[in-house]
């Protein structure tokens, strides 16, 4: 039981990481400061875009390997 705990909180914990990354990303993106100036051609926009997908990805696969949660784990028998 215990283990399941901690287990759902570790979970819990990459689920957020994953948003606040995402968000993060999403300010970078419209951000006047960059790595690379988006008045260059084709590059500017090329870090923007690539930040994006990596923790767009990354959000798709925390949501999607998240399991719903079972209203029988407290022990109760069925």
């Amino acid at each position: 039981m215990e283990k399941e705990i901690v287990t759902k909180q570790k979970g819990n914990k990459k689920w957020i990481t994953a948003i606040v990354l995402f968000i993060l990303a999403l300010i970078y993106g419209v951000s006047p400061i960059d790595l690379i100036p988006d008045v260059i051609p084709v590059l500017g926009w090329s870090d923007d875009v690539t930040l994006l997908l990596i923790t767009g990805i990354n959000l798709y696969r925390q949501w999607k390997n998240k399991s719903p949660i079972n209203s029988n784990q407290h022990g109760s028998p069925e």
